[in-house]
């Protein structure tokens, strides 16, 4: 199921401004700890259910993540936030927005 034109850019942009806002929130504690090169990550993925008869998918759930790593090439995170939303993509990532300002993990 494709993403509308809107969807699309209302994700691109909520997007962008989450990785800004938590690179702002996070420049100081990063660098007194020595991470001077950390990673964020914005991932939104589609969870889909296939009809065993028709093999038709069809969207189940919307899922957007956030994810800071201490360097690129690291798998630990130092942040990790995740929503999911059964209404619509659009509605997933401004949960993410939403849960990153109420969660208490804006700063490391």
């Amino acid at each position: 199921m494709p993403l509308s034109q809107e969807d699309a850019s209302h994700i691109a942009r909520v997007k962008d401004l989450l990785i800004s806002q938590i690179r702002a929130d996070n420049r100081q504690s990063m660098f007194k700890r020595g991470f001077h090169d950390y990673e964020i990550q914005i991932t939104f993925n589609i969870v889909t259910t296939v009809d065993p008869v028709t093999k038709a998918k069809s969207p189940q759930a919307w899922t957007a993540q956030a994810m800071v790593f201490e360097e690129p090439t690291s798998q630990l995170d130092l942040i990790s936030l995740t929503t999911d939303s059964f209404a619509s993509p659009r509605e997933a990532i401004d949960e993410l927005w939403d849960s990153y300002f109420s969660s208490g993990i804006r700063s490391l």
